[in-house]
C-alpha cells in the first residue's frame, strides 16, 4: 500500500479500513445486507478484494463491525437520567 507523503502506514491502513466500512455501510443502506456482494462494496471503496479480506473476514464480519460501531457511538451520545 502506497502512502501519502507524511502519513504513516498504520494511519493509511486505518483510512483503508475506514473508507471500506463505510462503503459498506452505503451499500447496506441502499441495496440492503442480501443483495449487497463484496464485488460492490470493493467497487465504492475504490479497493482490491484482497485489501477488503485483509481488514474483514467476510460480509457478515463487515455488517458486525458496523453494528458495533453504530450500538458503540448511539450509547456514547445517550444522556442517562
Amino acid at each position: 500500500m502506497r502512502t501519502m507523503p507524511g502519513t504513516t502506514r498504520t494511519e493509511a491502513t486505518e483510512r483503508r479500513r475506514r473508507t471500506i466500512l463505510h462503503a459498506a455501510l452505503q451499500c447496506f443502506s441502499i441495496d440492503g445486507f442480501v443483495d449487497t456482494t463484496i464485488a460492490s462494496i470493493q467497487e465504492r471503496a475504490a479497493a482490491s478484494t484482497g485489501s477488503i479480506y485483509h481488514h474483514f473476514k467476510s460480509k457478515d464480519h463487515l455488517a458486525a463491525i458496523l453494528y458495533v460501531e453504530g450500538i458503540l457511538y448511539a450509547s456514547s451520545r445517550t444522556v442517562m437520567l
